[in-house]
């Protein structure tokens, strides 16, 4: 027979599992489910405890899989993947140690960014005039905000944009 202490702890647990069951999720959204059911500080870390124990929560698998998502027209900075990550229930450290696994992390910023720009501006780049027409400053101002609004900082957001922009006009 189950103690009275684990009875809360067992609960808990149930629904926690229950909510789990629908797709993975996170140690802080685990933790928001089973605070608005009004479980106790204590039964929640100890539920979040066990479950992460067991592995059916991985926040650092969970952070690495969204950072390998954000690819192409889902390209992200560092800034923004960061906001992302925590946004989505991953402690400070889960979030840290997912992106202190990425090697380089200008270069990473680079290639998004880059991406991004080919996406959405690569065929109009490709049919652009000499760089002393004002479409193509309009079109360079274009790409800066774009870029801005995706998180990208000054110096890789004008980093990227020479580099396409230099490789566009020696393509021909």
């Amino acid at each position: 027979m189950a103690d009275n202490n684990m009875i809360p702890i067992m609960n808990a647990r149930a629904d926690a599992v229950a909510f789990i069951s629908t797709g993975r999720k996170t140690s802080g959204k685990v933790r928001l489910k089973l605070k608005l059911k009004g479980h106790s500080e204590e039964v929640i870390a100890e539920v979040i405890r066990q479950l992460t124990e067991e592995m059916r929560i991985d926040d650092l698998a969970y952070a690495r899989d969204l950072i390998r998502s954000r690819k192409g027209k889902r390209s992200l900075s560092i800034n923004a993947l960061r906001i992302r990550l925590s946004d989505a229930g991953l402690s400070r450290d889960s979030v840290s140690s997912a992106l202190n696994e990425i090697h380089d992390i200008r270069q990473f910023e680079i290639n998004n960014a880059r991406d991004l720009l080919n996406l959405k501006f690569g065929e109009k780049a490709d049919r652009m005039l000499p760089s002393d027409t004002g479409e193509y400053k309009r079109l360079v101002s274009s790409m800066y905000r774009f870029l801005f609004s995706k998180g990208f900082g000054e110096e890789i957001t004008g980093d990227t944009i020479r580099r396409f922009m230099d490789d566009k006009r020696y393509d021909e």
